[in-house]
């Protein structure tokens, strides 16, 4: 699985149109063959600032999107981002959950 995250800080002024913008990609990046995750968020302690989660079935997967039309919408509102953006592609080969908590108290 590859999860990656994007940060943008909007400027003020163009905010509204960077949020409508991202809010336009959920949807179309959710139905991209191995696309498990898509979910964007409003930083509480910095208002200007968005971040967008993906979590991609397979590496392939990830690349794909990494070449699509929609990703190239992405990028251009990067290059709109009044700090660089902050950009992670986190390859996960484990993923755990309680089962961890439970190995780590005993």
């Amino acid at each position: 699985m590859v999860h990656t995250t994007v940060t943008i800080v909007a400027p003020p002024a163009q905010k509204a149109g960077i949020l409508r913008t991202l809010r336009a990609l959920l949807a179309p990046t959710r139905v991209e063959p191995g696309c498990l995750r898509c979910q964007l968020f409003e930083n509480a302690e910095h208002a200007h600032a968005f971040l967008l989660v993906e979590e991609w079935a397979t590496d392939i997967d990830f690349r794909r999107r990494l070449r699509s039309d929609s990703y190239m919408q992405l990028l251009k509102l990067m290059e709109l981002s009044s700090e660089p953006p902050d950009i992670r592609f986190l390859v996960v080969t484990e993923i755990r959950g309680m089962d961890a908590i439970h190995a780590a108290r005993t």
